[in-house]
């Protein structure tokens, strides 16, 4: 049995600056990945081309926790690599930013 967490899509501005094979490197190399004789793990969900700056994110675990901590960690390795765009204003995004789903399942997490 898996239990799957998933963020459609959400907006980073610094997404458009950055190559897929650059991307997903870095994802390989710090574990940010599916597993698929476990069939577990994180999955891209690729809106657009980065140049639009959307992403989601599939992730699946044994246990509902499980697959809510890996979006965490999902999120948070992407604004570790991105970072904070601190040249727009939160009030020029679009709803939904990417600032905004991280707040929201960190609140999930805590709240189990």
């Amino acid at each position: 049995e898996r239990v799957y967490t998933v963020c459609d899509a959400v907006y980073h501005p610094n997404l458009a600056s950055v190559q897929y094979n650059v991307f997903f490197n870095l994802c390989r190399l710090k574990g940010v990945h599916f597993d698929l004789q476990e069939k577990v793990g994180t999955a891209f969900i690729l809106v657009d081309s980065f140049a639009g700056g959307v992403i989601g994110m599939l992730c699946v675990g044994k246990r509902g926790p499980d697959s809510m901590k890996m979006l965490g960690e999902g999120l948070e390795f992407v604004q570790q690599q991105l970072g904070i765009n601190r040249g727009h204003s939160e009030r020029y995004l679009p709803q939904g930013t990417f600032r905004s789903a991280i707040k929201e399942v960190k609140r999930r997490i805590d709240k189990n």
